[in-house]
């Protein structure tokens, strides 16, 4: 079993151990596909020197096919939250939280380990619409998503000729993710499905939160909702009221149900790159603190402070473009 210390990428060198100087979205010296695939298999195989990483990169390719809209059968995806970035940001979230589960002392075998990651890949595919579903967007999906994924994950199994165990064990990890869930309920196969389905729920929880772009993406998670018929959010403001509350909730959710695990990507951060911290939970108490100050300070004007990226302006071509609605 190989566990190493690698090295910051050029921008962040010379910060080891420099608490709070180091930002988790710098990790990664350009953020694309397939630097987030370079980066699993080196973290992956730091946990393991007997892993093939074959089917990966197989599922990776496949999974950048049809979010772009190149497999046959579907669509590219419609969804402006529920996107290929967060899927790529959850599949290496994923290896990372493995990775230092490993260090951890947790046992995991290849075969589970594989699975984790596909099943990291696959969490979100249920949003994707088939070539003859032109109605909406993929958000109408957000209540069935994880339901649709598994149907996925089964069909993807049998027609790549994968093995049907590995296709219900990758399914039954799916059913971790979805928060109308009570985890407690969700049958896994065996002791390490249980550490895997853990791992993934967390993943899935640091990745969209911890990242840099999250609180300006939540305007577009509100539009999901708003299409999916949700009506627990009177409109975008109120959801990102509520995103405060979500947080407590979801600290709760990862020290009960999910069994703390979101404990080892301290021990990854710290073998993998030398950094004892936990840059999720860093980057989620950033991205709250400022919240809360943009409600604050900022209620009649919040947009003009959600500014990464131009997301803003994307929304806005979004909203000038969408059709009127027959209802308002």
């Amino acid at each position: 079993m190989l566990v190493a210390a690698g090295r910051l990428p050029s921008g962040v060198q010379g910060l080891e151990g420099s608490t709070g100087n180091i930002q988790l979205a710098l990790l990664l010296e350009k953020f694309t596909p397939e630097s987030v695939l370079a980066e699993v298999e080196q973290t992956l195989c730091l946990g393991s020197d007997t892993l093939d990483l074959a089917r990966v990169r197989q599922v990776h390719a496949d999974v950048i096919r049809v979010f772009r809209g190149g497999y046959p059968g579907y669509r590219a995806s419609t969804n402006a939250y529920h996107d290929l970035d967060h899927t790529m940001l959850v599949f290496l979230a994923m290896a990372r939280l493995t990775h230092g589960a490993i260090v951890g002392g947790c046992s995991l075998s290849d075969r589970g380990i594989e699975r984790g990651v596909i099943a990291a890949m696959f969490h979100d595919i249920g949003f994707i619409q088939s070539e003859d579903d032109t109605e909406g967007t993929g958000a109408k999906y957000t209540t069935t998503h994880e339901e649709r994924g598994m149907q996925f994950a089964r069909s993807y199994f049998a027609d790549k000729g994968f093995d049907p165990e590995g296709a219900e064990a990758v399914a039954t990890l799916l059913h971790g993710t979805c928060l109308r869930q009570d985890f407690d309920t969700i049958s896994f196969v065996d002791k390490e499905g249980l550490l895997l389905g853990q791992l993934l729920g967390t993943a899935d929880l640091l990745a969209q939160m911890g990242d840099r772009v999250y609180l300006e993406k939540l305007l577009f998670l509100y539009r999901e909702f708003d299409e999916a018929g949700i009506t627990m959010y009177a409109d975008e403001l109120d959801l990102l009221d509520k995103t405060l509350g979500f947080w407590e909730l979801m600290k709760k959710r990862l020290a009960g149900p999910l069994g703390g695990v979101c404990q080892y990507a301290r021990q990854h951060f710290k073998a993998r790159f030398g950094v004892d911290e936990d840059l999720y939970e860093d980057a989620i108490e950033r991205q709250i603190a400022y919240l809360q100050e943009v409600l604050t300070d900022h209620r009649d004007d919040y947009r003009s402070y959600l500014r990464r990226d131009q997301l803003m302006a994307r929304l806005h071509d979004i909203e000038v473009m969408a059709p009127p609605d027959p209802d308002s």
